[in-house]
């Protein structure tokens, strides 16, 4: 039955188990079907079943990362978007909506890799599908030049060598893509730190992405002693990334941010 705003049933699901008169089929102008009869096991009361097909829609309404909304074009099934500079493209988590009814794959919030162009699938109610490319990018950083004429990559060298690590990494908070320039950077004796943490049970090769949360914390608290900014929470993040950087280029070291074998060993050596 319909009250005006909303339909209801009366008596039992399904067709009559008796017999049905003057039967009707109707599709309203968005495909509804309704069926309309005389039913015969109901008291002989008219009778109306509305039938909704499953839903053919299947498009990405929103897509966003990063607080960045992404641009969508339904037309050529394609979404485009870029992020700030420096962001690591290699575990993201979008947040997408799709048609009412529909789901995707990869689904929205799942972590997911932008490092090439990735194919995302809308299965709407029908089971019908839709692919779309999704191709994700980054803005090149500035590496743009001082006042006095020096890179920002020379500058956080010369503040290395002088052991204002602190000074260093904020220079390289504002150009990111200048790290790739402390490869020379002069070997800096570091002062012993005076709270000193049990750095010989960092035993595993550590890199952004890095869940051990134990060492990576051990890592981070050891790096904050020796005077770099850096929060201690066990993540090894894109911060934490640019600090072993900038402790790789201090102590001649390959600047790759990854606690290897040899950074490793130049951290044991400095805490004991």
């Amino acid at each position: 039955s319909y009250n005006g705003s909303s339909w209801g049933i009366v008596g039992s699901a399904g067709f009559s188990a008796g017999g049905t008169f003057y039967e009707n089929i109707i599709i309203d102008s968005n495909d509804v079907i309704y069926i309309s009869f005389q039913d015969n096991a109901n008291g002989d009361k008219a009778t109306v079943m509305k039938y909704v097909l499953p839903s053919s829609v299947k498009s990405i309404s929103s897509f966003s990362i990063n607080s960045t909304s992404a641009t969508i074009d339904n037309d050529a099934f394609t979404i485009t978007a870029t992020l700030a500079c420096g962001t690591t493209l290699t575990a993201l988590t979008p947040t997408i909506a799709v048609s009412t009814g529909a789901t995707i794959s990869p689904t929205s919030g799942a972590s997911t890799d932008f490092t090439n162009a990735v194919t995302y699938t809308v299965t709407a109610e029908d089971s019908s599908t839709q692919d779309y490319t999704v191709t994700i990018t980054s803005s090149t950083c500035p590496t743009s030049s001082s006042s006095s004429g020096s890179s920002a990559g020379s500058r956080a060298r010369n503040l290395i060598s002088m052991g204002k690590v602190d000074q260093a990494q904020a220079i390289l908070n504002k150009f990111p893509n200048a790290v790739t320039e402390l490869a020379n950077t002069p070997k800096v004796t570091p002062t012993t730190p005076s709270t000193k943490v049990n750095t010989t049970s960092i035993t595993s090769r550590l890199s952004r992405g890095t869940t051990n949360t134990t060492e990576v914390s051990t890592l981070q608290q050891f790096l904050s002693n020796l005077g770099y900014t850096l929060k201690v929470d066990g993540k090894f993040g894109p911060m934490t990334e640019q600090v072993v950087k900038i402790f790789q280029a201090s102590q001649g070291l390959e600047v790759d941010g990854v606690v290897g074998t040899k950074t490793r060993g130049v951290i044991w050596g400095i805490n004991q």
